[in-house]
């Protein structure tokens, strides 16, 4: 890494709080499909503040990226299988999401399991994309 980069990563970290925090409030966004939302995994909390992503991951960054989402592809995502993968991308901040989906039927909800999360352009993945600006 080069001290550049290092030097510009200069914000305040995202800490598990502020994630749980995040978390409940998409609960909420996502419960009116039956979906939980899962952003609170060692990896994703783990690569939130990672050097790697240039600019620092903001909380309204990940809030927007969920909203949006939910709004262009809520139903889209209801209606994939237990297990399916996929991507959230946002143009505008350069966000990769890897999430997968899976069914819980304890809860008989399904739950978007962020994986991790990455700033980085031309994202490659054979998962499909639900991609927003």
């Amino acid at each position: 890494m080069r001290l550049i980069e290092l030097l510009e990563f200069q914000e305040q970290p995202i800490t598990l709080a502020d994630l749980k925090q995040l978390e409940m409030g998409l609960d909420i966004l996502f419960s009116k499909l039956d979906i939980d939302v899962d952003i609170t995994g060692k990896h994703f909390v783990d690569r939130i503040n990672d050097p790697r992503n240039g600019k620092q991951v903001s909380i309204g960054e990940l809030k927007d990226v969920f909203k949006k989402v939910f709004m262009q592809y809520g139903t889209k995502i209801k209606e994939l299988d237990d297990l399916d993968q996929g991507v959230l991308v946002d143009l505008a901040t350069q966000l990769n999401i890897p999430f997968v989906l899976r069914h819980d039927s304890r809860k008989d909800m399904d739950s978007i399991a962020a994986k991790t999360v990455m700033r980085k352009p031309n994202f490659h993945t054979p998962d499909t994309k639900f991609t927003v600006q």
